[in-house]
């Protein structure tokens, strides 16, 4: 399954709703980007204030509508993961938080390594998903395994780009999940590939009844486009226009995935991998809802990788071990 993705000009972002309990979020102003054009999105972007998603999975499925006129939202083309879907999004879990009024926020999570064939216990996620530190990161693979590991301890966190790195409890074996990959390696970057067209993933545990089923399945947006910059000034870097999330989606993925040239790692890496390019953050918009009250966005707002690149290589260092020909080769970042 491939989609194009482009890179387009943006501007600088400062905050948007964080998908991760619907009532917390409000907007003064509507945001309506315009498909494929990449000044409208960055010219009416405002200020949007954090929310979060908590589990609706009981709830009764009613239809999707605009806020304003109740009809099914035609832009929502997001999938749900199923024995056909792409290997690679079993790496993205879900983050279940408990909280101590006995309720869950639910948020997504991905498991990291140098290689997919590289087991691990970092999974990367949004740091506003975090209201304690009682959690449980859990998975579905396409052979139908369920595979869960308890949170043993949050080894980083970055308020600014709002990213955190979770130490599992245990290592997830890479042949049960094979990890999503850090870029790691000078040359050809995630940008350059993401601006030539791609096959992308946008994938997050959205909590919306028709699609999501309350955040117990997950969804994932491969059509419409990307827009990414590392500039020091915006500390998320990324937005999106045409790509689906609602409340729930936050700590979700951007994956890219392509074939590695074959100077990108001799001996060690070939074929078709797939890479973290970014972690959701939230909406620019919160202006259709689903029937049990969860907001969405079809502006997806992420953090890009290169906000948190350098920390986490580092984490998967400490935590999951070097890979010889890889994990020494700092130099190359």
């Amino acid at each position: 399954m491939s989609a194009v993705v482009k890179i387009l000009f943006t501007v600088n972002v400062l905050f948007i709703c964080g998908y991760s309990t619907a009532s917390e979020c409000h907007s003064s102003k509507t945001v309506t980007p315009t498909t494929g054009n990449s000044r409208s999105i960055a010219s009416e972007v405002k200020t949007i204030d954090s929310f979060i998603s908590t589990d609706r999975s009981t709830e009764v499925s009613k239809g999707l509508y605009l806020k304003s006129d109740k009809a099914i939202h035609p832009s929502d083309d997001r999938l749900v993961k199923g024995p056909d879907s792409p290997r690679y999004l079993d790496a993205v879990g879900r983050l279940r938080i408990e909280k101590s009024n006995g309720k869950a926020n639910i948020c997504g999570g991905s498991l990291v390594a140098f290689t997919p064939k590289q087991s691990s216990r970092i999974v990367v996620t949004s740091l506003h998903c975090l209201k304690s530190r009682v959690a449980v990161w859990s998975t579905t693979t396409k052979d139908g395994k369920t595979i869960k590991r308890k949170i043993k301890d949050i080894v980083y966190t970055n308020f600014e780009s709002d990213v955190a790195f979770l130490l599992l409890e245990d290592f997830v074996d890479f042949r049960d999940v094979p990890p999503l990959m850090l870029q790691y390696n000078g040359g050809s970057s995630l940008n350059g590939h993401m601006s030539n067209g791609v096959e992308f993933a946008a994938a997050g545990y959205s909590a919306d009844a028709e699609k999501g089923k309350g955040g117990t399945v997950l969804t994932y947006d491969v059509t419409g486009d990307m827009a990414a910059r590392d500039v020091g000034a915006d500390p998320i870097g990324g937005v999106s226009d045409d790509i689906t999330t609602f409340g729930g989606a936050s700590g979700g993925a951007i994956i890219l995935s392509y074939e590695v040239d074959e100077d990108y790692a001799p001996g060690i890496l070939e074929g078709k991998q797939a890479f973290l390019f970014g972690v959701i953050k939230g909406g620019l918009t919160n202006d259709f809802a689903s029937s049990n009250g969860v907001e969405g966005s079809n502006n997806t707002r992420f953090v890009t990788y290169e906000k948190f690149g350098l920390e986490l290589y580092d984490s998967m260092i400490k935590y999951n071990g070097a890979v010889d020909g890889i994990g020494d080769q700092n130099d190359d970042w």
